[in-house]
């Protein structure tokens, strides 16, 4: 050692710091383990065998289209895009990256991209033979209009729920708005080009489109239709680049918007002169002002010419803009820093801003680092930086030092110093000079560097048998020493070359300053084209292994100190094992880039004492050839370490989530500071270990059953289907866990291909079937198959369930709640525990627990009239009717609580009441009050999940008649019984009434999907919104009979109806006045399936009392895809007549306006069923002298 061999040290200190010791107290049979064994014992004649742990890549995929519409006339064109996508993995807690996918030239491109489904685990950590059911990714898209990547569109992120082997489609598409313009001409300049950006985000809107304009300054492009997209614009020219004032603009659909940016420059001008005989080599010149709605950003460069240089510069005029010369540098090596002025700028017009300076103040003084012995300087680097500017200075060796021509200010000096042929490198410690330093003007201010150096000289050794490399297989490596705060050497820094040499390897020799030291750090930089680990065969390794010893400092009291020229000996000791990925794709696929990343924190504790306190990173990378089967390989102290694992996998970066199984709680591990909850793999001193990547599931066919909805008899069905494995071949099948014997089926096309078939007894509650199949890899495919009992309903992938209340028919006035299913099976259908759950979920009114949804007390039914048989004729309705919506989870499961005639919330606080009027009722089989089955409680009217009938009694006592409580329910699958099912036994089909066929009438209009046209009419209050179709039919606050149609109110208070089915003629539109009435907003809006096509809002006046009327033609938007309707007016007779109480705009007062009035007779202010809108005379009550009004008007007009 060259450092060793001419000098005297005073003191010699071995650090050790080895995990054998612990390893051998810890456990003597994991040492017998470890030490040297045969390669036999680590290959494993098929993958599977012992110590493999597989890799497991579950693919899910998104695939769909990005457009961004007709460029035809546009200053842009799609040149590639970028998908990419990110997802939490609940076992690991990470986010994991996905993309970036390159697509072809063209209009619309199309994409797929794999990610990751990560398993179900076990308490170990085991995967159990399942994914988890779908994993959320929030996905980004990109299309970019020129290759640099600064023109591009960037769309409103997306969330994708993707669920394993199966393709989710998620498009990017928009049909656009168009921004058009010029960029503004300068006087005395030429545009080079600029730039135009739009962006937007607020309330749910988004905008984020940037492009480049050429020298003509013309652009053209595409953005997402809103309002208030902030435009951002810049100027390049040969004078300078500014940028423009920003504007807001409004963007419609189809249409194109041009704007024109205003700027009214005036120019800035000068000159920047230095004194002291230097020369200027260059610099900026910066305006600025962003006050009041002003605003100013330009800059230019200096023309430099000896002692002095020029600029000139266009600016937006305006007073006090702040200018600034900053990092005019000189050819001497000093920058500087001139401050700002104030200039008032008009158009058209120059203003002058010169800067003289002359820079006569130094710092200088001695370098020297002394005691080196045989060691030599490469050079010394000192250097002062502060706001006035900064300098710095290189001697080749110790001795004087000089940073002239500086200016007055105060400036902070650093000091580095490069050995041995950039073998070694010090940053000198703070207390060794004055870092902080005042510099006057035009003086010198003497500032000495001279510490003396010390010594920390040894060896790094990787311990046999417990290491799998020797320290000279690493290409490179490098340890580091660190001074110690509020002592002499804080602020220093030292690092060294490792000598990996054949000759004399795994030599350190650390050049440090007098003082303690933390020397805990140490990176191997591992890369072999070909290594041998362990006698296997040879590997690709290219590996990083970075170790940090945080017992090896001062927080442990186990710094290094050292006196000046002192040399300490301190080997150290680590051992190291590997594990290598092994990567197979198939035949037509293609992997490249296998990687690794991990980290592992690591506590070594020998009798109570620390002995070390690792904190690696690990990262490994694999050939960038594209291959069929790769490898990655990575270094590691003895740990547990989580390990992430990706590739390039058919052009997409894919990461396959962390690896590995939970920690075993053994002494070993106990010993350890982990935790335990982490999943990952066990590295081992000396032992490589070789981890198959199987990429591919095996298939898995589930012919029967098929999702069902069954009677609640109990009965046997056979489970049924096929597996094939293209790798391994098929290992085992379970169904529901039970092992199941399987057959191959002598496919010619498929010789792994096998068949299975088992019989499963069903119960009487809700039964899954799951069918797993495990390939020879460990690698695993499943199905699941539901059998529904009734009663039970799954929401759909949009997550909003809307409640439609169709049918009030029973004489009770009670509450309907629904509740979700998750975590109930812990508790006991029909037991105290399971009812006040239910009960608490739906009163949280949250998407993951449930809602209240219907209220009979106080919300009426969309139809009223009879709808019974024997005693029960009467009509219940009372109330306002309106659609509701409620959020949650996609996929999730709730069921419906009743009560009969109370609320939830009374229910809640007395859960133990006795009166059956007011005990809940469930749409599950097993939480009835005598068990007696989901049919005695719910029932489908159609058979087709559209709509849902509800008995209000125990199955004991019902009248089944299921007509109590008629509700529709969407955005849902569900099963129930149907009317027609052998085994209820409906007292009295009303189906066949008038209202009932009405009723079938509106469950019968099916959903908008993507072809179908329809319409929203919405009022923005203070007035009731009512709607009539060409037959007359009505639909409003007090419900109605348009089929499909439906009436809601928005978390604005907004009034919407929406007419899902229109046909050909005038719908009429009505508005009545609520109180004083006051300004409204009437908006129609024409839709596609859920793309809004075209819209139209006109604002009006109502006066208190008033009815207002228009028609808005369906007609015109089913055959032009238009909207047009009037400002709403006072009917008129066909005479031209205004007609003052025509209620339901009908142009005549007649019997119908006469019976709406009546029928409020003697209701007064604070009655139920009172509306303020029928007091004419504002009296608080409903008397015949109102009543007369309207009776009198008829008398009139007809």
């Amino acid at each position: 050692m060259r450092k060793e061999s001419k000098m005297i040290a005073t003191k010699s200190r071995v650090y050790i710091f080895s995990s054998l010791t612990v390893f051998l107290i810890m456990s003597l049979s994991f040492v017998l383990t470890a030490k040297n064994v045969s390669a036999q014992d680590y290959v494993p004649d098929r993958p599977g065998a012992d110590m493999i742990t597989e890799v497991s890549f579950n693919p899910g995929y998104i695939a769909g289209n990005i457009s961004v519409g007709d460029l035809s006339g546009c200053s842009v064109s799609m040149v590639k895009a970028r998908i990419s996508a990110s997802g939490n993995d609940p076992f690991s807690g990470t986010n994991l990256p996905h993309g970036p996918v390159w697509t072809d030239t063209g209009k619309n491109f199309g994409y797929e991209l794999p990610l990751h489904i990560p398993c179900k685990r076990d308490e170990l950590g085991i995967c159990t033979g399942t994914t988890v059911e779908s994993l959320f990714y929030d996905v980004s898209c990109t299309v970019y209009y020129s290759d640099n990547g600064r023109s591009y569109l960037r769309f409103k992120n997306q969330s994708a729920d993707v669920s394993y082997k199966n393709t989710t489609s998620l498009h990017f598409t928009i049909t656009p708005g168009y921004i058009c313009g010029t960029l503004p001409s300068l006087y005395d300049t030429t545009l080079v080009g600029g730039y135009v950006h739009a962006t937007l985000n607020s309330d749910g809107k988004y905008v984020n489109t940037r492009i480049e304009v050429g020298p003509d300054g013309v652009f053209r492009f595409p953005v997402q239709p809103c309002n208030n997209i902030k435009l951002s614009a810049g100027l390049t020219t040969t004078a300078g680049n500014l940028e423009l004032e920003s504007q807001y603009v409004n963007v419609r659909k189809g249409e194109e918007t041009c704007v024109n940016f205003l700027l009214s420059a005036g120019y800035i001008s000068g000159a920047v002169s230095v004194g002291s005989g230097l020369i200027l080599s260059g610099g900026g010149i910066y305006a600025d002002l962003n006050s009041e709605g002003k605003y100013v950003n330009a800059e230019t460069r200096l023309a430099v010419s000896g002692s002095q240089g020029t600029f000139s510069f266009p600016v937006q005029a305006y007073n006090n803009i702040n200018v600034s010369a900053t990092n005019i540098t000189t050819t001497t090596g000093n920058y500087y820093n001139l401050g700002s002025q104030s200039a008032d700028v008009t158009p058209m017009n120059t203003t002058t801003v010169n800067w003289a300076f002359n820079p006569t103040s130094s710092i200088s003084g001695n370098f020297s680092l002394n005691r080196l012995g045989i060691n030599h300087v490469d050079s010394h680097r000192i250097s002062a930086q502060g706001g006035p500017g900064g300098k710095s200075a290189a001697i080749s060796a110790n001795g004087n030092y000089s940073l002239p021509y500086l200016l007055t200010g105060n400036y902070t000096v650093y000091a580095d110093s490069y050995l041995n042929n950039g073998d070694d490198y010090l940053r000198i410690p703070y207390a060794s000079f004055t870092r902080s330093v005042i510099v006057p003007d035009g003086t010198d201010v003497i500032n000495n560097v001279s510490p003396d150096a010390a010594f920390i000289n040894g060896k790094i050794i990787f311990k046999e048998p417990w290491t799998v490399v020797s320290v000279k297989d690493a290409g490179q490596a490098v340890i580091y020493g660190y001074g110690i705060k509020n002592t002499p050497t804080y602020g220093g820094y030292t690092w060294d070359k490792v000598n990996t040499s054949i000759t004399d390897a795994n030599n350190y020799d650390l050049i440090v300053s007098q003082g303690s030291w933390n020397v805990n750090r140490t990176i191997f930089y591992f890369d072999q084209e070909q290594i041998s680990l362990c006698g296997h065969d040879p590997v690709y390794l290219k590996s990083d292994l970075d170790i940090t010893d945080h017992a090896r400092t001062a927080d442990y009291s186990n710094e290094i100190a050292l006196s000046a020229g002192e040399t300490v000996n301190s080997d150290i000791i680590y051992e190291t094992g590997s594990i290598t990925f092994i990567f197979k794709v198939r035949d037509g696929d293609k992997l490249k880039r296998p990687w690794l990343r991990g980290e592992s924190r690591i506590k070594m504790i020998n009798n109570g004492v620390l002995e070390s306190d690792y904190e690696i990173k690990i990262k490994a990378d694999g050939p960038s050839t594209e291959t069929t089967e790769g490898e990655a390989t990575f270094i590691g102290v003895p740990g547990w370490y989580k390990i992430e694992a990706g590739a390039v996998f058919n052009g997409s970066s894919v990461s396959f989530g962390y690896q590995g199984k939970y920690k075993e709680r053994s002494a070993r591990s106990k010993k350890r500071d982990d935790r335990d909850s982490e999943i990952g793999l066990d590295v081992v001193a000396g032992e490589h270990k070789i981890i198959y990547a199987d990429i591919y599931p095996p298939t898995l066919t589930v012919e029967n059953p098929t999702e069902i909805c069954r009677s609640l008899l109990d009965e046997v069905i056979t489970v049924t289907g096929t597996a094939t494995d293209d790798i391994g071949g098929i290992a085992s099948i379970t169904v529901n866990g039970e092992a199941v014997n399987f057959t191959p089926t002598d496919n010619p096309d498929d010789p792994n291909e096998v068949s299975f078939s088992t019989p499963v007894a069903l119960d009487a509650d809700s039964n899954t079937i799951q069918v797993v199949v495990k390939d020879a890899y460990g690698k695993t495919a499943s199905e699941t198959r539901h059998i529904y009992t009734a009663g039970i309903f799954t929401v759909g992938s949009g997550g909003i369930v809307t409640v439609d209340y169709l049918y009030d028919g029973g004489m009770y006035e009670g509450e309907l709640g629904i509740f979700s299913l998750e975590g109930m099976e812990k508790l006991v259908p029909n037991s105290g525990l399971f009812i006040e759950e239910a009960a608490r979920r739906a009163l949280t009114n949250t998407p993951a627990y449930g809602y209240v949804v219907l209220s009979d007390q106080t919300e009426g039914a969309r139809l009223s009239g009879e709808l019974g048989s024997g005693g029960e004729k009467q009509d219940w309705n009372k109330g306002n009717y309106r659609l509701r919506r409620f959020r949650m989870r996609p996929g999730d499961q709730f069921a419906t609580i009743l009560i009969p005639n109370d609320t939830l919330q009374t229910f809640h606080e007395h859960p133990d009441t006795k009166d059956s009027e007011k005990q809940p009722l469930f749409s599950l089989a097993s939480s009835n009050p005598d068990f007696g089955l989901s049919f005695g409680q719910i029932a489908d009217v159609d058979g087709e999940g559209n709509a849902f009938l509800f008995e209000d009694w125990p199955a004991s006592r019902s009248d089944w008649d299921y007509n109590d409580l008629i509700v529709r329910i969407t955005g849902v699958t569900a099963c129930a019984p149907t009317l027609d099912n052998p085994d209820i036994e409906l007292a009295y089909d009303w189906r066949d009434l008038e209202l009932g066929e009405e009723l079938a009438d509106h469950i019968n209009v099916s959903p908008p999907d993507e072809n179908t046209l329809w319409m929203t009419i919405t009022l923005k209050s203070p007035a009731d919104l009512l709607v009539y179709d060409p037959e007359g039919r009505v639909i409003g606050k007090e419900g109605g009979s348009i089929p499909g149609a439906t009436f809601e109110i928005d978390e604005n208070g907004h009034q919407i109806v929406s007419l899902p089915a229109l046909e050909h003629g005038d719908n009429r539109i009505v508005l009545r006045a609520i109180g004083d009435g006051g300004l409204c907003h009437l908006e129609v809006k024409g839709f596609q399936g859920e793309e809004e096509l075209v819209s139209m809002e006109e604002p009006l006046v109502i006066e208190p009392h008033q009815v207002l009327t228009t028609d808005v033609s369906a007609a015109l938007f089913l055959e032009n895809l238009a909207i047009s309707f009037g400002v709403p007016d006072i009917p008129v007779t066909p005479d031209g007549e205004s007609v003052s109480y025509d209620f339901d705009g009908n142009r005549a007062v007649d019997e119908e306006d006469i019976r709406k009035v009546s029928s409020m007779w003697n209701l007064c202010d604070g009655d139920e069923g009172y509306d303020a809108f029928f007091d004419f005379d504002d009296d608080a009550c409903i008397s015949i002298l109102d009543i007369m009004r309207v009776v009198n008007s008829k008398s009139d007009h007809l």
